[in-house]
């Protein structure tokens, strides 16, 4: 371990009488376990996955176990969570925190917030907060930034791997009102649904309605179908494309080929793909596009690809 990560650790061990301290009881809280596991215990996994790569599938079954035998609602400090999908207190958010409080942080101090229905490792710099939404928060700063348009300004959003949906979280404490359709795998589909709900989203496991504008769903045949074909559209996928088989990458072409905005990250290589090479490629196949390509100075070897 690194110096900084035994510093994390003892900050994550000292800090939990605050968290616990601002936690808060969702009334619907034991009613939505039981429907996250009756959802995930009728899951299916197959040892060969054509949607996954062989890396997550086993990050796949731990997740499906840990959901069935432990608390879900202690869900972010499994360690298959924490070493796939929550930054914590890792150094390089130093400098996206600094950067969200000189760039408009009148519009950030609030949204960043956690809403602690769901235990958290509160943020060193920002207790309230947590390393997590500050890394999504900055994603999004930089996006609005180079390309002069606001998220919450899109009529719908396609997200392509959603994590545990903190992503989608962030967006709506912004105030975007419009669809949001997560694509994942089967199990983090139901994870996310369970975050979303246990934090006062609505979200439905069909289709859009007035009330619920938030679809999380593992079928790319459905997703085909409920893609809303007018308003101002955007593609999120944070290191998710890029980590995805190739022929998946193929499939969802298609349904992001006609998006106006693209907001992606990526790192250089997965496995034996070249992902430079791959995203080169996407954008000459994009007509009509500005495209923002930038390696993220504090992570290196990461990229930004912004298409606007």
């Amino acid at each position: 371990m690194s110096i900084f990560q035994y510093i994390d650790l003892f900050f994550r061990k000292s800090l939990i009488p605050f968290n616990n301290l601002r936690m808060k009881n969702n009334p619907d809280e034991k009613f939505l376990i039981e429907e996250l596991r009756k959802n995930t215990k009728a899951i299916f996994i197959p040892k060969k996955n054509k949607l996954t790569d062989n890396q997550w599938l086993g990050n796949i079954l731990m997740l499906k176990k840990q959901i069935l035998s432990e608390n879900p609602k202690n869900f972010l400090q499994w360690n298959v969570i924490r070493k796939t999908m929550f930054i914590g207190n890792a150094l390089f958010t130093i400098k996206e925190f600094l950067y969200l409080r000189i760039n408009n942080w009148n519009k950030w101090k609030k949204t960043i917030l956690e809403s602690n229905y769901v235990p958290t490792e509160p943020y060193i710099l920002y207790p309230g907060s947590s390393g997590n939404l500050i890394h999504q928060a900055y994603h999004i700063a930089r996006f609005e930034k180079i390309s002069g348009q606001r998220i919450e300004d899109f009529d719908s959003i396609f997200e392509f791997g959603g994590g545990y949906g903190s992503m989608c979280q962030l967006i709506h404490n912004l105030g975007f009102k419009g669809n949001y359709i997560i694509f994942d795998l089967p199990v983090f589909s139901t994870l996310q649904a369970f975050f979303l709900k246990m934090n006062g989203l609505d979200v439905n496991p069909s289709n859009m309605s007035k009330k619920a504008k938030i679809l999380c769903k593992s079928n790319l045949n459905e997703v085909k179908k409920i893609i809303p074909k007018k308003g101002k559209k955007l593609f999120i996928a944070t290191w998710s494309l890029s980590e995805s088989p190739l022929p998946i990458r193929k499939k969802i072409y298609p349904l992001i080929d006609k998006v106006d905005s693209h907001l992606i990250s990526y790192q250089a290589f997965f496995g034996k793909v070249d992902n430079r090479k791959y995203f080169a490629d996407f954008r000459k196949k994009m007509k009509k596009k500005q495209w923002y390509n930038q390696e993220i100075l504090q992570l290196k070897n990461n990229y930004y690809l912004f298409g606007f």
